[in-house]
């Protein structure tokens, strides 16, 4: 007998049978139409490190003792800090710093918003040019001066460094690169970067006031976007504010996405971090019960009134954006790529889901994390077979991911204007090349040094076209002159007049000849000496010319050429960003 029982008394009633834990599709995975379960304290805000799992996400976890739930966890998208990383998913602080300290201090002022950091650039930028060796050094010294300029967006200042860079070093990439963004107005975007950058830190130092008080001069100087009011809505959640966290929502969605900057995330951490408290936050109204509210989900999606689905197509659009941008880590992407696959589950885009279930499966989860993804790949199952929950509807078109159009719309426009800038320096080295073969006309010993220069490189002289073509139209002037020449009168009388008649018709006809040949001999001989710069440009680059008018136009033509790579480059970087953008899940 039990010590301190009484004799006689009455068993005690054994303690009711536990529940039995939820088994395949009837586990919500926390989008949970289940009655709502125990919430343990959020961490403090210093703690806030949103992390793949989410305990609004599953159950188990919310019910479980503090000290039992996953490290990766998250409280409606905020977390205690994840765990360590593995071997291979270095955190972004730990990337090698880059051997150049001017490359260094460019970095910082990118990622970081360190504006202190373009003042130290300058610097050591000015100490290169005050000891280059060369021209082309001092002109990548001056290049580099002209890129901290357009950073600035001082455009007048970077327009005239990248020049001078050219003068001393024709060919120069990076003074070319400014030149073309200077072309295309990014100084005037120069200080929005600088402003997300400087928000970016912020944010990611979780400093309230410093967050408000960079939000507040970002709105001034960018009423249009939202950048700030995201950062605004992630102060409000820390604080537990909902009706601050709807209004920095509303603002937000209103501005959603970047008319200026659709292609500028805030990068790195913040991005995934945004992203779990946005999705967190548009799925809470699968607790609710509201149906309601729950159709708010998949019905008028693009109203910007309706900020629950707002807040989760705001969510899906910044990763599927980071994520086409690409350089996070393993960890980090994983994160990106799961939070996709949830926002997705809660605008009811249950089969646009799994494959992000999948792809995120496949990038090294730990257990927590795979037992978490699975959880959400049955869950959507579940979800899309109940029909008869309110406000549950699966949606089976494909999903229109505003990031996805935002960014794919500025990458087109900037392959557009890749192409009218091409075109735009195709007609200028014609021109330089018709002005040549004008000039070279008149001076047999500029000819003579193209010909022997084609002759040593084994290639055809570049003028051969063009005096071909002079040649025949040489022939067609000689010709038509003959034509007009007088020609012997036949006899009077009737004959003598139908063999007048027929010569004139036959006249005619030849003038008629003559003409299409001379304007197929014109064209012929343009377009050879269009195309007479590029050539020279393109097959006898290397040569060291001796005549002044050559030695010139070399020098034209070889910025010239510097352009056209970087345009190359330029559009295979953007070609593989689209490419990035239309693999899903690729």
């Amino acid at each position: 007998m039990p010590e301190g029982a009484t004799v006689g008394a009455a068993a005690p009633p054994p303690p009711p049978p536990k529940p039995a834990a939820p088994e395949g599709p009837t586990d919500y995975g926390g989008l949970d139409l289940l009655p709502d379960e125990p919430e343990p304290a959020r961490p403090e805000p210093e703690m806030f490190m949103p992390g793949v799992l989410g305990v609004e996400d599953d159950p188990r976890l919310a019910a479980a003792p503090p000290a039992e739930r996953p490290r990766a966890g998250g409280l409606r998208g905020a977390a205690p800090a994840a765990a360590p990383p593995a071997a291979d998913d270095p955190p972004l602080d730990d990337e090698p710093a880059p051997a150049d300290p001017v490359i260094g201090a460019l970095r910082r002022f990118e990622r970081q918003g360190d504006v202190a950091a373009l003042g130290e650039a300058e610097r050591l930028l000015r100490q290169e040019l005050a000891q280059a060796p060369h021209a082309v050094a001092a002109a990548a010294a001056t290049a580099g001066l002209a890129r901290v300029e357009l950073l600035r967006g001082r455009a007048p200042a970077a327009s005239k460094l990248a020049t001078d860079a050219l003068s001393k070093d024709p060919a120069n990439p990076l003074a070319v690169e400014v030149l073309v963004r200077l072309g295309r107005g990014e100084a005037e975007l120069a200080s929005l970067h600088a402003a997300i950058a400087h928000l970016r830190e912020a944010v990611d130092q979780r400093d309230p006031q410093k967050i408000r008080a960079m939000g507040d001069r970002f709105r001034k100087a960018f009423p249009d976007e939202p950048h700030p009011y995201l950062a605004l809505f992630l102060v409000a959640r820390m604080g537990e504010d909902g009706r601050a966290v709807e209004a920095a929502l509303r603002e937000a969605w209103r501005r959603f996405p970047s008319p200026k900057a659709a292609t500028v995330p805030f990068g790195g951490a913040v991005d995934a971090d945004l992203v779990d408290m946005l999705v967190a936050w548009g799925r809470e109204v699968f607790k609710d019960k509201d149906g309601a509210r729950l159709k708010k989900t998949v019905e008028d999606v693009d109203d910007r009134d309706n900020v629950i689905a707002g807040s989760l197509r705001m969510g899906v659009a910044l990763a599927r954006v980071a994520l086409a941008r690409g350089g996070q880590p393993k960890g980090l992407a994983r994160r990106l790529t799961f939070a996709l696959g949830r926002g997705l589950v809660g605008l009811q885009h249950y089969d646009a889901a799994l494959p992000y279930f999948g792809k995120a499966s496949n990038m090294g989860p730990d257990a927590d994390e795979a037992k978490a993804i699975s959880n959400e790949r049955i869950n959507a199952g579940a979800l899309r077979r109940a029909f008869d929950r309110p406000g549950i509807k699966a949606q089976l078109k494909a999903y229109p991911c505003i990031g996805v159009q935002g960014m794919s719309h500025v990458l087109r426009e900037r392959l557009e204007a890749i192409k009218k800038d091409r075109e735009a320096k195709e007609q200028e080295a014609f021109a330089r090349g018709a002005d040549l073969a004008a000039k070279a006309r008149a001076d047999k010993a500029l000819k003579a040094e193209v010909a022997a220069a084609a002759q040593a490189a084994g290639v055809a002289d570049p003028f051969a076209p063009i005096d071909a073509a002079e040649a025949e139209l040489a022939q067609i002037a000689r010709e038509r002159q003959q034509a007009k020449d007088p020609q012997p009168q036949g006899g009077g009388g009737l004959f003598g007049k139908l063999k007048a008649a027929a010569s004139s018709v036959t006249g005619a006809a030849k003038d008629g000849l003559l003409s299409l040949k001379e304007s197929q001999a014109t064209t012929r001989r343009d377009e050879a000496a269009k195309h007479l710069g590029v050539t020279l440009a393109r097959t006898l680059s290397d040569v060291e010319w001796k005549h002044p008018t050559l030695q010139q136009f070399a020098r034209e033509l070889a910025t010239v050429e510097a352009f056209f790579d970087y345009f190359q480059t330029e559009e295979s970087r953007a070609q593989a960003e689209l490419r990035r953008l239309a693999e899903a899940v690729g």
